[in-house]
Parts: structure tokens; sequence; C-alpha cells
């Protein structure tokens, strides 16, 4: 073989080419035209060769017996070796091969750079990640994720306490259940601070609103009765002195 050289596959690729005389085999072979020129390649373990029609937009004279052929985007269609040989009457024949690739391994360098740019950024930004802008200390990583998990996860807790424990206040998901229905009303009275009067239960006060919302109420002296929605049924009469009135 003259010569190996790598190609992108399906893409068309220019190749040097040397003509020397057959009979010598070193007096170089000046001024061959593209149709002097016979062209054959095949792909690894072929048992046949096929022709390439050679245009004059595909071959070159350099001067001094060297040219350039350009070839690949219909032929080189698979990943491989092919074999490409040059005819020319009264010159040796050119052989060479040609490795072809979907990537070149220069195009392959340019994606390794430009991750590893990619990578350098981040860690510009980030300032976290490890040296040579790789991610390469998973301990270290797994590491601080358990401490997050063991600084606020492990907070979140609702049979304990639903905040930090270190807070002036903390909320408590346990006990409440054993609050009865009448400590809640309390609690309720005491926080809306309607306790006074005395004798108003919050059953009362539920149903005054439903009265004044469906039904009537109805004054006598001090005395208020407040009936269900069809005006007749008295739901509970509450008596509030004028003392304990609230006036607009």
């Amino acid at each position: 073989m003259d010569g190996s050289f790598e190609a992108k596959k399906s893409t068309d690729n220019w190749f040097p080419i040397r003509l020397v005389d057959s009979t010598d085999l070193y007096s170089p072979e000046p001024s061959k035209a593209f149709g002097d020129i016979t062209c054959k390649y095949g792909f690894e373990a072929a048992t046949s060769e096929s022709t390439y029609s050679v245009t004059t937009n595909d071959w070159k004279e350099q001067g001094d017996g060297n040219y350039w052929l350009r070839i690949g985007a219909s032929e080189f269609t698979s990943e491989g070796k092919y074999i490409v040989k040059i005819e020319c009457s009264g010159c040796h024949d050119y052989n060479f091969v040609v490795e072809v690739r979907d990537k070149t391994i220069a195009e392959l360098m340019d994606d390794v750079l430009t991750v590893d740019t990619v990578v350098d950024a981040i860690k510009a930004i980030t300032d976290n990640l490890p040296n040579s802008g790789a991610l390469n200390d998973l301990a270290t990583l797994a590491a601080r994720l358990t401490a997050a998990r063991a600084g606020y996860l492990n907070k979140l807790n609702v049979s304990g306490t639903l905040a930090h424990s270190d807070a002036a206040a903390t909320y408590k998901a346990t006990g409440f259940s054993t609050h009865d229905a009448a400590a809640v009303v309390t609690a309720l009275f005491a926080k809306t601070g309607i306790t006074a009067g005395g004798t108003a239960s919050f059953e009362d006060l539920v149903k005054a609103f439903y009265a004044l919302a469906r039904g009537k109420v109805s004054k006598s002296g001090d005395a208020y009765t407040f009936y269900d929605d069809d005006d007749t049924t008295a739901l509970f009469t509450l008596t509030i002195a004028a003392a304990s009135r609230t006036t607009a």
C-alpha cells in the first residue's frame, strides 16, 4: 500500500496521489487529467471492486507527479476500511487504505475539549466541584448529602418536632388527639374573647348563626329566642343582660 488515511463517513474527502512511471517506478508522471484516471474502491473483505467516476472537480494536479483526488460522499457509506486504487496508462498503480469513521479523530478531540470547557465553566460558577473539572470524589459528595439529611431532613418527623430544634417555638405534631371537644371549645372562647355573659355554649353560638342565616330571632326583655328555618321551631333561648350587649 502507498498510504493510509482516515475519513468521515458519507463525506467527500481529498486524498494525495503520487503517480510515477510504471517501468522505473520512481520518475514522476505529470499532466495527467481526470479523464486519464480510473479509480476503483472496495470495502473491507469485499470480493469485487466498484468504480468511481472521476470528474474535473474531483481531480487536481499539484505538480511533479503529485495530485489530489476527492472521493467519499457516495462511496464511503460504512464505518471500516476501504482500499482505493488509482490506475493510469504508463503509471504504476497507486493504492491506499482509508479508515472511515462516523467522526474523525479531530472531531472527537473537539468534542472532548467542548465538554472540558463546559465542566470548567460549571466549576468556576459553583467552585465546589473537585479539581481537574471532574466530579471524581463521590465519597465526599455522599458525605455532604448525608450531612444535609441529618441537619434538615431529619427535622421533618411528624411524631416529634416539626421545626428546627433550636427555634424559640417548636411545633408539635403529637398530643393533639388527647384534647377533647370541650377543651377545644374552651380554647376557642378564650381565643375569640366571647366569654362575656357566661351562659352561651358553643352549640348555642352555632345554632344562633344558623338561625340568623335561615330562621328568625324574637326578643322578649333580655331573652332572645332563635328559631329553625320553619320560623316556628325554637332552637334555644338565650338571656343576655343589657350590660353585656354589643351596640353599634
